[in-house]
C-alpha cells in the first residue's frame, strides 16, 4: 500500500507515483503475473497514460461501474471497518507509524469475500495452488 495526501484531488502523475510505490513495497520490481487494480472512474485513473503505466507494472486496470452505489458502498464499508476495528485503537505516535500500522492491519484483516482469509493468506493460497 502506498499513499499521497492532497486537498485538491489527484492528477495522473500522483496516481502513477502511488502505483509505483505500492508495487515496489509489496513486490519489489513488479508482480510475476498480472494483478487486478480496481479504481473509480476519475480522470487521473482512466487516462491512457495511467492505464498504460499500470500495464507496464503488470497491473490489470479495472474500474468500478459508472454510478455504482454498490461498489461505492463496499469501499465506504471498508473504510468504516478500518476506522472502527483498527484506527480507533492503534498506536499513532506519528504519521509514519500510523500508516505502517494501518497497512499491516489491512494485509491481515479477514474478509468474507475471500472466505475469511486475509489478503496475505489469500495471495499465498493462490500462489501455492498454481
Amino acid at each position: 500500500i502506498d499513499w499521497a495526501a492532497s486537498t485538491g484531488g489527484y492528477d495522473k502523475a500522483t496516481v502513477q507515483d502511488v502505483m509505483s510505490g505500492a508495487i515496489e513495497k509489496r513486490f519489489g520490481d513488479r508482480p510475476e503475473r498480472p494483478i487486478q487494480w480496481l479504481t473509480d472512474n476519475g480522470s487521473a485513473y482512466t487516462t491512457h497514460e495511467t492505464r498504460q503505466f499500470a500495464r507496464e507494472l503488470n497491473l490489470e486496470p479495472c474500474t468500478t461501474a459508472v454510478s455504482s452505489p454498490q461498489s461505492n458502498g463496499m469501499a465506504e464499508r471498508f473504510v468504516k471497518t478500518m476506522k472502527e476495528v483498527y484506527i480507533t485503537f492503534m498506536l499513532k505516535p506519528n504519521v509514519r507509524t500510523a500508516l505502517h500500522n494501518l497497512a499491516v492491519a489491512i494485509e491481515n484483516h479477514l474478509y468474507s469475500a475471500s472466505g475469511y482469509l486475509s489478503p496475505r493468506e489469500y495471495l499465498r493460497q493462490r500462489v501455492t495452488s498454481t
